[in-house]
């Protein structure tokens, strides 16, 4: 599997920062972008939005119900199918 992405951020006052990330695969997409502020020295507070697709996701193992439209494996008790998850994010980083 092939991955390539950027990454970029711009400061936009003393302690603000606006950035953002773009990443792809042979079988996912994502993008996410966000806002940091500087709590102390090496803490920030994040707000950020994602959206990520991954496509063919394999799930294996366990006692799985698999979703509508998906392939499932008896044989190897596994499930195949696309995953979607995109909302909003809120976090602490410590840069250490």
């Amino acid at each position: 599997m092939f991955h390539f992405g950027v990454v970029g951020s711009y400061n936009i006052a003393k302690k603000t920062n606006l950035w953002g990330l773009a990443s792809f695969g042979s079988d996912y997409r994502n993008w996410e972008a966000g806002l940091s502020y500087d709590l102390g020295k090496d803490v920030q507070f994040n707000v950020s939005y994602r959206d990520t697709k991954f496509d063919a996701l394999k799930f294996a193992g366990g006692n799985i119900n698999p979703p509508a439209g998906s392939v499932y494996s008896a044989s190897n008790a596994s499930v195949t199918t696309d995953v979607t998850v995109k909302g909003w994010g809120f976090g602490l980083t410590y840069k250490f």
